[in-house]
């Protein structure tokens, strides 16, 4: 809904601006890079932690 809302018609009306394609395809790999790297560090401290 967040991303969608920019290029609506009502985005207008709102005061809203779309962002540009590569910074929205920028914050989706941040935010994938993000949930990989929890992951893997929830693997690596359950492991460290159940010793």
């Amino acid at each position: 809904m967040a991303v969608a809302t920019p290029y609506s018609g009502v985005a207008g009306s709102l005061g809203l601006a779309a962002v540009p394609g590569p910074v929205l395809a920028l914050v989706v790999l941040i935010t994938l890079g993000y949930l990989v790297a929890t992951e893997r560090l929830k693997k690596v401290f359950w492991r460290v932690s159940s010793r």
